[in-house]
């Protein structure tokens, strides 16, 4: 709420290219926020309408340290006012009067954690992405619906039993396409293809990429209407095609044909539809 000492911080940050805005009370603090959420807050402790530390309390309540760092401003220097503004959130403390080198390395200090911990995020969602991912085809792949499968089976012997059926699906003659068209060829076919089961197959059932030219899905179907669903999706993989190279490939009749092989419960048993 001191314009000087604003000023002075506005100064320093802004000599090294950091973009400032600025609010002199709680209430114009938390409207700015709403519409621009900066990288980091320069929180005072004494404000004209807000205490600083309630104020903290309510951007806690909607950010976290991590989303939303901030850096408590005051003249209050004793061990106890450092710890309770730690305590409620801040991520670091800096005292009045301002020194501008002390300002400069607390505020890179606290930017720099915070881009080093979205970076982390980030690469943990590339890990688990590339982990449960199929690369090709952006479904899931083999380990996942496996563990699917396993997970599912476990369930039989629970409460929460729900009955469930696998269909593996093996494009036939798939060397016949590479061949043809090239792996790049091959490669819009598997992606269609899996476009096409992950539209058709939506939660909580799942379809994933095995291995090669062959899908598998797991439905949370009972037997009776298994059969009905199975010569539905045989006949929207009759009509889809694909463009490659000014040619239309269809997928149907150029591969030949799809093999679905189905087991329900404890029994294996196999239902081989062919696609003409």
């Amino acid at each position: 709420d001191e314009k000087p000492i604003s000023e002075l911080i506005g100064f320093h940050l802004e000599k090294q290219n950091y973009q400032i805005k600025f609010s002199y009370d709680g209430e114009s603090a938390i409207q700015e926020i709403e519409h621009w959420l900066p990288d980091l807050i320069l929180l005072d402790v004494i404000l004209p309408d807000i205490n600083g530390l309630e104020l903290l309390k309510r951007f806690r309540s909607k950010h976290t340290n991590e989303s939303l760092p901030v850096i408590m401003v005051s003249a209050f220097d004793d061990v106890d006012s450092i710890a309770k503004c730690i305590q409620l959130g801040a991520q670091d403390y800096l005292p009045k009067p301002i020194n501008g080198t002390v300002l400069l390395a607390k505020v890179v200090s606290s930017l720099e954690r915070k881009l080093l911990r979205e970076r982390e995020k980030e690469l943990v969602n590339e890990l688990h992405i590339q982990a449960t991912t199929d690369q090709l085809t952006g479904i899931a792949n083999r380990r996942v619906i496996f563990d699917t499968i396993q997970n599912a089976s476990v369930r039989e012997k629970r409460k929460d039993y729900k009955p469930f059926m696998i269909i593996i699906f093996d494009i036939d003659f798939f060397k016949n396409v590479n061949d043809t068209y090239g792996h790049a060829g091959g490669d819009e076919i598997l992606k269609s293809f899996a476009t096409l089961l992950n539209t058709e197959i939506s939660e909580p059932n799942q379809v994933g990429r095995i291995g090669g030219e062959e899908f598998l899905a797991i439905l949370y179907i009972d037997e009776d209407t298994a059969e009905t669903f199975i010569k539905d999706l045989i006949n929207k993989i009759q009509k889809n095609s694909v463009e490659y190279e000014n040619q239309t490939i269809n997928i149907s009749s150029n591969i030949s044909e799809c093999s679905f092989r189905v087991a329900l419960k404890d029994e294996v048993f196999h239902k081989l539809h062919h696609v003409n």
